[in-house]
């Protein structure tokens, strides 16, 4: 991962636990589910993209699915989903 493994140890399932308000096991459950599927996809809303952060929290959700192999093949990818016509097609997706 180029690094990336240890930065990512300072972030365990307990320590994220009370920030996010979900059980560690739960978080491990998702996390490789998602790791070990055959396509993942991510799917964002408008609000993930305009917060004062968008940019930092859109990188997290696209590195996420580079992290795993979910991005440019079929049925795997990045979905910025937008209500109106006036948004640009899709950034991602396989």
């Amino acid at each position: 991962m180029g690094g990336g493994e240890a930065h990512l140890k300072g972030f365990s399932p307990e320590k994220m636990a009370p920030i996010c308000g979900i059980e560690p096991d739960v978080i491990r459950a998702v996390a490789r589910d998602f790791a070990t599927a055959q396509a993942g996809m991510i799917f964002w809303g408008m609000g993930i993209s305009q917060h004062v952060h968008g940019t930092d929290n859109s990188r997290c959700l696209i590195s996420l699915a580079l992290m795993c192999g979910h991005v440019g093949r079929p049925g795997a990818g990045c979905i910025r989903c937008a209500g109106r016509t006036t948004c640009k097609a899709p950034p991602m997706r396989g």
